[in-house]
Parts: C-alpha cells; structure tokens; sequence
C-alpha cells in the first residue's frame, strides 16, 4: 500500500532515522531499504499495526533490532517472507536479552 507521512509523521521519521543511522549501515541497508523499514516503524507507532513483506534479510535483521531497540510489540509490526506468489511465512521475533 503506497501512503504519505503526514507532518508529524515525518518528523519521526526523521528522528529515527538519525537515532539509528549505525545500526542502519551496520546492516548494509540501501537508502530505499532504510525509507521502507523506516516507515514501517513509523506507521506502526501513529496508526494502525503494520506488516513488513521483504525477503531482503538485511531489512530483517534491521527490523530485530528496531524492534528490540524502540520496545515495539513484535505484533504492532510484523515482518512477513514472501515463499511463492500468494504465499508468506510470517517471523518471529526474539527479545535480545
């Protein structure tokens, strides 16, 4: 689904993306990796629980660690694999501890 941040939205955004920015390189993400994954976390802090569909497993593991890091209930933003053309697998997240 293609959606627009509204203003208070972006400045979140703006500020996870800074508070994260090593976390986000640490894990070789390219900047329209870093805007899906960013986003992401951003509407599933403003609106409604939100899902993740990627197979890049440098966004997954970005997403662990935003998860654990910002203390997001893994069922607020849920991270999906996509296996064939309808099919998914859905993963589970593990608190660091």
């Amino acid at each position: 689904r293609i959606f627009q941040l509204d203003e208070d939205e972006q400045r979140i955004y703006r500020g996870l993306r800074e508070k994260y920015s090593k976390t986000l390189r640490r894990n070789e993400l390219r900047e329209t990796n870093i805007d899906f994954l960013v986003s992401g976390v951003v509407v599933s802090k403003t609106r409604n629980p939100t899902c993740l569909i990627s197979n890049n497993f440098r966004i997954l593991r970005s997403w662990g660690d935003i998860l654990n890091l910002e203390k997001i209930p893994y069922r607020q933003l849920r991270f999906f694999l996509r296996r064939d053309f309808d099919a998914f697998e859905m993963v589970y997240f593990r608190k660091k501890i």
